[in-house]
């Protein structure tokens, strides 16, 4: 199964990437023994070489949070990875590390955003 492809977010938004734990390759969606964990965050700036690994970027106030349904109640095996995208400029490219642990074993992936900028979708007022 394949887990990655990169997401993109409108500059100014929340960015949301849905994580999906589960039991194997092939098989139904488990919760981790504990939330998720972003171990490290890679920036590439637009038109530039990625920066080093930074474990510590505060200004994209990255964070797991378990998703919700309707009720709301938590979903079994399903995440979102949250983060601002106003810290950022349009052109980055930032790759999240992630890792979790599933019956006292770590699995881990990696999660990719690009940042844009598209005029039609910015907000307006009337």
């Amino acid at each position: 199964m394949s887990c990655g492809s990169q997401h993109e977010f409108q500059l100014g938004t929340t960015g949301m990437i849905p994580i999906t734990v589960l039991s194997n390759a092939n098989g139904v969606a488990v919760d981790a023994d504990a939330l998720p964990t972003i171990t490290a965050i890679r920036k590439a700036a637009a038109g530039a070489a990625p920066a080093g690994i930074d474990e510590t970027d505060a200004t994209l106030a990255a964070a797991i949070v378990q998703a919700q349904d309707d009720t709301p109640a938590a979903i079994t095996g399903q995440y979102e990875l949250q983060f601002n995208t106003a810290a950022c400029e349009a052109g980055d490219t930032l790759t999240f590390y992630v890792e979790a642990v599933v019956n006292g074993v770590t699995v881990r992936t990696t999660k990719s955003a690009f940042i844009k900028d598209a005029p039609t979708e910015r907000p307006v007022i009337c």
